[in-house]
Protein backbone atom coordinates (compact mmCIF):
# COMPACT_ATOMS: atom_id res chain seq x y z
CA UNK A 1 0.00 0.00 0.00
CA UNK A 2 2.93 2.14 -0.60
CA UNK A 3 1.29 4.82 -2.97
CA UNK A 4 -1.47 5.14 -0.68
CA UNK A 5 0.98 6.60 2.19
CA UNK A 6 -1.56 4.86 4.92
CA UNK A 7 0.10 6.84 7.95
CA UNK A 8 -0.11 10.28 8.68
CA UNK A 9 3.30 12.49 8.94
CA UNK A 10 5.11 8.65 8.12
CA UNK A 11 6.51 7.95 4.59
CA UNK A 12 7.41 4.39 4.54
CA UNK A 13 6.96 1.18 2.51
CA UNK A 14 3.32 -0.01 3.82
CA UNK A 15 2.30 -3.27 3.62
CA UNK A 16 -0.04 -6.23 5.72
CA UNK A 17 0.88 -9.65 5.84
CA UNK A 18 -1.98 -12.26 6.75
CA UNK A 19 -0.06 -15.01 9.14
CA UNK A 20 -2.04 -18.81 10.70
CA UNK A 21 0.01 -19.49 13.93
CA UNK A 22 1.64 -23.58 13.43
CA UNK A 23 0.54 -23.33 9.50
CA UNK A 24 2.48 -23.86 6.56
CA UNK A 25 3.21 -21.19 3.70
CA UNK A 26 2.02 -22.39 0.57
CA UNK A 27 3.37 -20.62 -2.58
CA UNK A 28 2.05 -18.65 -4.24
CA UNK A 29 1.18 -16.06 -1.78
CA UNK A 30 -1.48 -14.05 -3.20
CA UNK A 31 -0.29 -10.66 -3.78
CA UNK A 32 -2.27 -7.62 -3.79
CA UNK A 33 -1.14 -4.55 -5.10
CA UNK A 34 -2.88 -0.96 -4.47
CA UNK A 35 -2.15 1.34 -6.97
CA UNK A 36 -3.36 5.11 -6.57
CA UNK A 37 -6.09 6.26 -9.78
CA UNK A 38 -4.60 8.96 -11.89
CA UNK A 39 -5.02 12.52 -10.59
CA UNK A 40 -6.59 11.12 -7.57
CA UNK A 41 -6.06 11.81 -3.88
CA UNK A 42 -6.15 10.13 -1.20
CA UNK A 43 -6.54 11.58 2.40
CA UNK A 44 -5.53 9.62 5.21
CA UNK A 45 -9.22 10.39 6.52
CA UNK A 46 -11.10 8.57 3.57
CA UNK A 47 -12.75 5.82 4.22
CA UNK A 48 -12.56 2.21 3.26
CA UNK A 49 -15.06 2.77 0.52
CA UNK A 50 -13.30 6.19 -0.65
CA UNK A 51 -9.90 4.62 -1.06
CA UNK A 52 -11.49 1.74 -2.59
CA UNK A 53 -13.12 3.89 -5.14
CA UNK A 54 -9.97 5.81 -5.85
CA UNK A 55 -7.56 2.49 -6.20
CA UNK A 56 -7.32 -0.60 -7.89
CA UNK A 57 -5.72 -3.45 -6.94
CA UNK A 58 -3.61 -5.76 -8.81
CA UNK A 59 -3.60 -9.46 -7.83
CA UNK A 60 0.28 -10.66 -8.10
CA UNK A 61 1.54 -13.58 -6.72
CA UNK A 62 4.59 -13.78 -4.85
CA UNK A 63 7.36 -16.89 -4.77
CA UNK A 64 11.00 -17.59 -3.65
CA UNK A 65 12.80 -15.94 -5.61
CA UNK A 66 15.16 -18.88 -5.25
CA UNK A 67 13.15 -22.38 -5.58
CA UNK A 68 15.85 -23.87 -3.56
CA UNK A 69 15.79 -21.28 -0.44
CA UNK A 70 12.60 -20.63 0.97
CA UNK A 71 14.06 -18.23 3.10
CA UNK A 72 15.13 -15.92 -0.27
CA UNK A 73 13.18 -12.52 -1.33
CA UNK A 74 9.96 -12.81 -2.77
CA UNK A 75 9.33 -12.00 -6.18
CA UNK A 76 5.80 -10.50 -6.62
CA UNK A 77 4.42 -10.67 -10.25
CA UNK A 78 1.30 -11.44 -12.21
CA UNK A 79 1.09 -14.78 -12.97
CA UNK A 80 1.36 -15.11 -16.81
CA UNK A 81 5.15 -13.80 -16.37
CA UNK A 82 6.17 -16.15 -13.69
CA UNK A 83 7.58 -18.27 -16.49
CA UNK A 84 9.31 -15.77 -17.84
CA UNK A 85 11.55 -14.33 -15.38
CA UNK A 86 12.42 -18.02 -14.29
CA UNK A 87 13.70 -18.54 -17.88
CA UNK A 88 15.94 -15.05 -16.89
CA UNK A 89 16.94 -15.84 -13.51
CA UNK A 90 20.07 -17.83 -12.79
CA UNK A 91 23.92 -17.42 -12.22
CA UNK A 92 25.40 -15.38 -14.67
CA UNK A 93 28.63 -15.82 -16.70
CA UNK A 94 30.49 -12.50 -16.37
CA UNK A 95 31.65 -11.61 -12.65
CA UNK A 96 30.78 -7.65 -11.60
CA UNK A 97 32.40 -4.76 -9.32
CA UNK A 98 31.57 -1.80 -7.61
CA UNK A 99 33.16 1.61 -9.15
CA UNK A 100 36.42 3.36 -7.37
CA UNK A 101 35.94 4.30 -3.78
CA UNK A 102 37.56 7.46 -1.78
CA UNK A 103 36.96 5.83 1.60
CA UNK A 104 35.14 8.89 2.78
CA UNK A 105 37.10 11.40 1.32
CA UNK A 106 35.39 12.44 -2.06
CA UNK A 107 36.62 16.31 -1.46
CA UNK A 108 40.09 15.35 -1.44
CA UNK A 109 39.87 13.60 -4.53
CA UNK A 110 37.19 14.86 -6.87
CA UNK A 111 38.06 17.83 -8.75
CA UNK A 112 37.29 20.73 -11.20
CA UNK A 113 40.12 21.53 -14.16
CA UNK A 114 40.06 25.00 -14.58
CA UNK A 115 43.06 24.73 -17.22
CA UNK A 116 46.33 23.97 -18.40
CA UNK A 117 49.06 25.80 -16.95
CA UNK A 118 52.42 24.03 -18.80
CA UNK A 119 52.76 21.01 -20.86
CA UNK A 120 56.42 19.42 -21.03
CA UNK A 121 57.75 16.01 -21.74
CA UNK A 122 60.13 14.46 -19.00
CA UNK A 123 61.82 10.89 -18.46
CA UNK A 124 60.17 9.12 -15.72
CA UNK A 125 60.83 5.61 -14.63
CA UNK A 126 57.31 4.08 -14.73
CA UNK A 127 56.56 1.19 -12.86
CA UNK A 128 55.35 -1.75 -14.35
CA UNK A 129 52.26 -2.28 -13.06
CA UNK A 130 51.57 1.18 -14.22
CA UNK A 131 53.11 0.97 -17.34
CA UNK A 132 51.09 -2.23 -18.40
CA UNK A 133 47.68 -0.81 -17.21
CA UNK A 134 48.18 2.46 -18.39
CA UNK A 135 49.41 1.38 -21.53
CA UNK A 136 52.55 3.74 -21.36
CA UNK A 137 54.92 3.31 -23.80
CA UNK A 138 58.16 5.12 -24.26
CA UNK A 139 60.85 6.44 -21.95
CA UNK A 140 59.17 9.91 -22.16
CA UNK A 141 56.02 10.92 -21.30
CA UNK A 142 54.08 13.97 -21.30
CA UNK A 143 53.22 16.15 -18.07
CA UNK A 144 50.89 18.59 -18.26
CA UNK A 145 49.98 20.93 -15.08
CA UNK A 146 46.77 21.54 -14.72
CA UNK A 147 44.87 24.19 -12.51
CA UNK A 148 42.55 22.51 -10.31
CA UNK A 149 40.35 23.15 -7.27
CA UNK A 150 38.49 20.39 -4.92
CA UNK A 151 34.85 19.75 -5.10
CA UNK A 152 33.27 20.44 -1.92
CA UNK A 153 29.70 21.76 -2.22
CA UNK A 154 27.24 19.54 -0.84
CA UNK A 155 29.73 17.19 1.08
CA UNK A 156 28.51 15.75 4.03
CA UNK A 157 32.47 15.36 5.65
CA UNK A 158 34.10 18.88 6.77
CA UNK A 159 36.91 19.41 4.12
CA UNK A 160 38.31 22.54 3.18
CA UNK A 161 38.25 23.96 -0.24
CA UNK A 162 41.53 24.90 -1.20
CA UNK A 163 42.36 28.06 -3.62
CA UNK A 164 43.28 26.62 -6.61
CA UNK A 165 46.21 24.47 -7.24
CA UNK A 166 48.59 23.31 -10.12
CA UNK A 167 49.33 19.04 -9.92
CA UNK A 168 50.36 16.60 -12.80
CA UNK A 169 47.39 15.21 -14.72
CA UNK A 170 49.07 11.59 -14.29
CA UNK A 171 46.80 10.50 -11.58
CA UNK A 172 43.72 12.56 -12.80
CA UNK A 173 40.80 10.43 -14.35
CA UNK A 174 37.03 11.49 -15.76
CA UNK A 175 34.88 10.43 -13.24
CA UNK A 176 31.40 9.78 -13.85
CA UNK A 177 28.39 9.43 -11.25
CA UNK A 178 25.43 7.96 -10.92
CA UNK A 179 23.82 11.60 -12.13
CA UNK A 180 25.85 11.40 -14.83
CA UNK A 181 24.73 7.93 -16.40
CA UNK A 182 21.56 7.72 -18.58
CA UNK A 183 20.41 4.91 -20.47
CA UNK A 184 22.81 4.21 -23.96
CA UNK A 185 25.07 7.01 -22.83
CA UNK A 186 26.44 9.16 -20.24
CA UNK A 187 26.05 13.33 -19.33
CA UNK A 188 29.03 14.89 -18.21
CA UNK A 189 31.71 13.92 -15.54
CA UNK A 190 33.26 15.24 -13.22
CA UNK A 191 37.34 14.41 -12.05
CA UNK A 192 38.77 12.45 -9.94
CA UNK A 193 42.68 11.50 -8.47
CA UNK A 194 42.93 8.01 -8.39
CA UNK A 195 46.34 6.76 -6.63
CA UNK A 196 46.15 3.15 -6.15
CA UNK A 197 48.56 0.60 -7.80
CA UNK A 198 45.88 -1.49 -9.68
CA UNK A 199 47.69 -4.67 -8.34
CA UNK A 200 47.62 -4.24 -4.68
CA UNK A 201 44.78 -2.58 -2.65
CA UNK A 202 47.26 0.72 -1.67
CA UNK A 203 48.58 3.60 -2.92
CA UNK A 204 51.53 4.14 -5.77
CA UNK A 205 54.95 4.00 -3.93
CA UNK A 206 55.14 7.02 -1.49
CA UNK A 207 58.65 7.75 -1.91
CA UNK A 208 58.32 7.95 -5.47
CA UNK A 209 55.11 9.90 -5.77
CA UNK A 210 57.07 12.88 -3.74
CA UNK A 211 59.85 12.68 -6.41
CA UNK A 212 58.27 12.33 -9.67
CA UNK A 213 54.91 13.96 -9.05
CA UNK A 214 55.85 16.98 -6.69
CA UNK A 215 52.81 18.72 -6.79
CA UNK A 216 50.14 16.27 -6.59
CA UNK A 217 52.13 14.69 -3.96
CA UNK A 218 52.09 18.59 -1.91
CA UNK A 219 48.41 18.87 -2.93
CA UNK A 220 47.67 15.24 -0.99
CA UNK A 221 50.13 15.97 1.98
CA UNK A 222 47.75 19.28 2.82
CA UNK A 223 44.74 16.67 3.55
CA UNK A 224 47.47 13.98 5.31
CA UNK A 225 45.36 13.94 8.40
CA UNK A 226 41.81 14.03 7.03
CA UNK A 227 42.75 11.10 4.68
CA UNK A 228 44.34 8.56 7.33
CA UNK A 229 41.43 9.45 9.63
CA UNK A 230 39.05 7.80 7.30
CA UNK A 231 37.33 4.85 8.41
CA UNK A 232 38.00 2.79 5.48
CA UNK A 233 41.16 3.80 5.68
CA UNK A 234 42.07 2.71 9.30
CA UNK A 235 40.01 -0.59 8.71
CA UNK A 236 41.80 -1.86 5.58
CA UNK A 237 44.57 0.56 4.61
CA UNK A 238 46.53 1.70 7.74
CA UNK A 239 49.90 0.43 6.63
CA UNK A 240 49.52 1.86 3.05
CA UNK A 241 50.45 5.45 1.88
CA UNK A 242 47.72 7.73 3.48
CA UNK A 243 46.33 8.61 0.10
CA UNK A 244 45.52 5.22 -0.85
CA UNK A 245 42.13 4.13 -2.07
CA UNK A 246 39.27 1.60 -1.98
CA UNK A 247 37.26 -0.81 -4.92
CA UNK A 248 40.33 -0.65 -7.06
CA UNK A 249 42.09 -3.37 -9.12
CA UNK A 250 43.34 -3.89 -12.78
CA UNK A 251 39.74 -4.84 -13.72
CA UNK A 252 38.73 -0.98 -12.72
CA UNK A 253 41.72 -0.19 -15.99
CA UNK A 254 39.65 -2.48 -18.56
CA UNK A 255 39.49 -1.14 -21.61
CA UNK A 256 35.46 -1.09 -21.95
CA UNK A 257 32.72 -1.28 -19.04
CA UNK A 258 29.30 -2.03 -19.12
CA UNK A 259 28.02 0.43 -16.27
CA UNK A 260 24.60 0.74 -14.36
CA UNK A 261 23.25 2.19 -11.44
CA UNK A 262 23.07 0.51 -7.94
CA UNK A 263 20.59 2.90 -6.59
CA UNK A 264 16.96 3.68 -8.18
CA UNK A 265 14.10 1.77 -9.35
CA UNK A 266 15.11 0.96 -13.12
CA UNK A 267 18.29 -0.14 -14.47
CA UNK A 268 19.89 2.01 -17.09
CA UNK A 269 23.49 0.50 -18.57
CA UNK A 270 25.75 1.96 -20.83
CA UNK A 271 29.02 1.44 -22.54
CA UNK A 272 31.66 3.53 -21.33
CA UNK A 273 35.98 3.35 -22.58
CA UNK A 274 37.96 6.62 -23.01
CA UNK A 275 36.95 10.00 -24.19
CA UNK A 276 38.70 13.13 -25.67
CA UNK A 277 38.53 15.49 -22.62
CA UNK A 278 39.71 19.40 -23.43
CA UNK A 279 42.21 19.05 -20.67
CA UNK A 280 43.33 15.19 -20.17
CA UNK A 281 43.62 13.86 -24.08
CA UNK A 282 42.62 10.61 -24.51
CA UNK A 283 41.72 9.32 -20.97
CA UNK A 284 40.32 6.46 -19.55
CA UNK A 285 36.32 6.95 -17.84
CA UNK A 286 36.15 5.59 -14.08
CA UNK A 287 33.11 5.18 -12.49
CA UNK A 288 32.62 5.81 -8.79
CA UNK A 289 31.28 3.43 -6.56
CA UNK A 290 27.25 3.60 -6.14
CA UNK A 291 27.97 2.49 -9.78
CA UNK A 292 28.54 -1.42 -10.88
CA UNK A 293 29.85 -2.74 -14.14
CA UNK A 294 30.89 -5.76 -15.91
CA UNK A 295 34.87 -5.27 -17.34
CA UNK A 296 35.74 -6.66 -20.84
CA UNK A 297 38.56 -6.44 -23.30
CA UNK A 298 36.46 -6.38 -26.57
CA UNK A 299 33.91 -3.32 -27.77
CA UNK A 300 31.54 -5.75 -29.17
CA UNK A 301 31.72 -7.95 -25.88
CA UNK A 302 30.94 -5.10 -24.27
CA UNK A 303 27.72 -3.88 -26.47
CA UNK A 304 26.47 -7.53 -26.17
CA UNK A 305 25.79 -7.14 -22.38
CA UNK A 306 24.43 -3.73 -22.68
CA UNK A 307 21.47 -4.92 -24.70
CA UNK A 308 20.24 -7.63 -22.23
CA UNK A 309 20.92 -5.26 -19.04
CA UNK A 310 18.68 -2.59 -21.03
CA UNK A 311 16.01 -5.11 -21.96
CA UNK A 312 12.63 -4.83 -20.29
CA UNK A 313 12.97 -8.62 -19.67
CA UNK A 314 16.02 -8.01 -17.24
CA UNK A 315 14.16 -5.09 -15.67
CA UNK A 316 11.82 -6.78 -14.03
CA UNK A 317 13.59 -9.52 -12.76
CA UNK A 318 15.82 -6.66 -10.83
CA UNK A 319 13.11 -4.51 -10.08
CA UNK A 320 11.83 -7.78 -8.12
CA UNK A 321 14.52 -9.24 -7.23
CA UNK A 322 16.32 -5.90 -5.28
CA UNK A 323 13.15 -4.31 -3.86
CA UNK A 324 14.49 -1.55 -2.65
CA UNK A 325 15.89 1.64 -4.15
CA UNK A 326 18.84 1.30 -2.09
CA UNK A 327 19.77 -2.31 -2.69
CA UNK A 328 18.89 -2.12 -6.31
CA UNK A 329 21.48 -2.74 -8.72
CA UNK A 330 24.40 -4.61 -6.73
CA UNK A 331 26.95 -6.19 -8.33
CA UNK A 332 25.82 -9.40 -6.49
CA UNK A 333 22.46 -9.41 -7.49
CA UNK A 334 23.39 -8.83 -11.10
CA UNK A 335 26.01 -11.28 -10.96
CA UNK A 336 23.59 -14.01 -9.09
CA UNK A 337 20.40 -13.25 -10.91
CA UNK A 338 20.30 -12.26 -14.45
CA UNK A 339 21.36 -15.22 -16.61
CA UNK A 340 24.13 -13.85 -19.00
CA UNK A 341 25.36 -16.51 -21.17
CA UNK A 342 29.28 -16.05 -22.13
CA UNK A 343 29.53 -13.91 -25.48
CA UNK A 344 29.91 -15.89 -28.35
CA UNK A 345 31.08 -13.77 -31.67
CA UNK A 346 30.42 -16.89 -33.79
CA UNK A 347 26.99 -16.68 -32.39
CA UNK A 348 24.71 -14.89 -34.85
CA UNK A 349 21.90 -13.28 -32.30
CA UNK A 350 25.67 -12.63 -30.08
CA UNK A 351 26.21 -10.23 -33.02
CA UNK A 352 23.18 -8.64 -33.39
CA UNK A 353 22.09 -7.74 -30.01
CA UNK A 354 25.70 -6.67 -30.01
CA UNK A 355 24.70 -4.58 -32.98
CA UNK A 356 21.34 -2.88 -31.40
CA UNK A 357 23.19 -2.07 -28.33
CA UNK A 358 25.78 0.32 -30.45
CA UNK A 359 22.64 1.88 -32.72
CA UNK A 360 21.20 2.95 -29.14
CA UNK A 361 24.42 4.64 -27.75
CA UNK A 362 23.94 6.73 -31.42
CA UNK A 363 20.50 7.61 -30.93
CA UNK A 364 20.81 8.38 -27.87
CA UNK A 365 23.63 10.91 -27.82
CA UNK A 366 21.87 12.53 -30.85
CA UNK A 367 18.41 12.55 -29.25
CA UNK A 368 16.59 10.51 -31.89
CA UNK A 369 14.17 9.25 -28.98
CA UNK A 370 11.51 7.67 -31.84
CA UNK A 371 14.14 5.98 -33.82
CA UNK A 372 15.85 4.62 -30.07
CA UNK A 373 12.55 3.43 -28.98
CA UNK A 374 12.24 0.88 -32.31
CA UNK A 375 15.59 0.05 -31.64
CA UNK A 376 15.05 -1.04 -27.89
CA UNK A 377 11.73 -2.69 -29.63
CA UNK A 378 14.20 -5.19 -31.94
CA UNK A 379 16.39 -5.27 -28.48
CA UNK A 380 13.45 -6.92 -26.45
CA UNK A 381 12.71 -9.72 -29.02
CA UNK A 382 15.85 -10.03 -29.73
CA UNK A 383 16.60 -10.82 -25.85
CA UNK A 384 13.54 -12.76 -25.68
CA UNK A 385 14.29 -15.11 -28.28
CA UNK A 386 17.90 -15.57 -26.40
CA UNK A 387 16.25 -16.79 -23.40
CA UNK A 388 13.67 -18.62 -25.16
CA UNK A 389 10.75 -16.75 -24.13
CA UNK A 390 7.66 -16.61 -26.26
CA UNK A 391 5.95 -13.61 -27.66
CA UNK A 392 3.23 -13.88 -25.61
CA UNK A 393 5.25 -13.97 -22.58
CA UNK A 394 7.24 -11.12 -23.86
CA UNK A 395 4.13 -9.01 -24.03
CA UNK A 396 3.10 -10.29 -20.57
CA UNK A 397 6.78 -8.56 -19.36
CA UNK A 398 5.32 -5.33 -21.23
CA UNK A 399 2.19 -5.40 -19.19
CA UNK A 400 3.37 -6.34 -16.32
CA UNK A 401 5.80 -3.42 -16.20
CA UNK A 402 2.98 -1.21 -17.26
CA UNK A 403 0.53 -1.78 -14.82
CA UNK A 404 2.56 -2.91 -11.97
CA UNK A 405 5.21 0.20 -12.11
CA UNK A 406 3.73 2.94 -14.59
CA UNK A 407 4.75 3.81 -17.69
CA UNK A 408 7.96 5.74 -17.72
CA UNK A 409 8.37 5.02 -13.71
CA UNK A 410 11.06 5.78 -12.70
CA UNK A 411 13.08 7.31 -9.88
CA UNK A 412 16.84 8.05 -9.25
CA UNK A 413 17.96 7.68 -5.50
CA UNK A 414 21.59 9.71 -4.81
CA UNK A 415 23.24 8.55 -1.08
CA UNK A 416 25.91 9.64 0.54
CA UNK A 417 27.57 12.66 -0.61
CA UNK A 418 26.81 15.09 -3.82
CA UNK A 419 29.30 16.97 -6.19
CA UNK A 420 28.00 19.87 -8.08
CA UNK A 421 27.30 19.82 -11.84
CA UNK A 422 28.84 22.15 -14.30
CA UNK A 423 32.04 20.84 -14.65
CA UNK A 424 32.84 22.06 -18.40
CA UNK A 425 29.91 24.83 -18.28
CA UNK A 426 30.91 28.43 -19.51
CA UNK A 427 29.98 30.72 -16.44
CA UNK A 428 31.29 33.76 -14.98
CA UNK A 429 32.65 32.25 -12.42
CA UNK A 430 34.24 29.83 -14.64
CA UNK A 431 35.77 32.88 -16.81
CA UNK A 432 37.28 34.62 -13.51
CA UNK A 433 38.70 31.35 -12.49
CA UNK A 434 40.49 31.08 -16.15
CA UNK A 435 42.41 34.44 -15.61
CA UNK A 436 43.97 32.21 -12.37
CA UNK A 437 45.03 29.62 -14.83
CA UNK A 438 46.52 32.33 -16.63
CA UNK A 439 49.02 33.38 -13.64
CA UNK A 440 49.59 29.77 -13.38
CA UNK A 441 51.04 29.93 -17.18
CA UNK A 442 52.57 33.25 -16.32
Amino acid sequence: MVELNPFEGASNRTAAIFIKKQGETIYPVTYKLWKRKKRARIDQRDSLAMVSEKSKRIELFAYPSDETNALSPWLTLPSGVVDAVKKVQGEGYYRAYTGIYSGGANAVYWLHILGVASRRKEKIDIPAYLRTILRIQGEEIEIDDIVVENITEGMKKGVEKIPPVAIEDFFVFPLIKTRHLKRWKIEDYIYTLQMNRPDKLQGVDEGWLSINFQKTYKYLKGFEEILKARAAYKKYLENTPFYSMYDLGEYTFSTYKVVWNQFGTKLKACVIGTINDEFLGEKMILPEHHLGFITTEDETEAHFICALLNSNVVDIVIRNVSGSPINFGTPKIVEETIRIPQFDASNELHRRLAELSKRAHELAVAEHEEELRAVEEEIDQAVAELFGLTEAELEDVREALRVVYGEGAEVEEEVEEVAAEGTKKETPERRALEGLVKEFKG
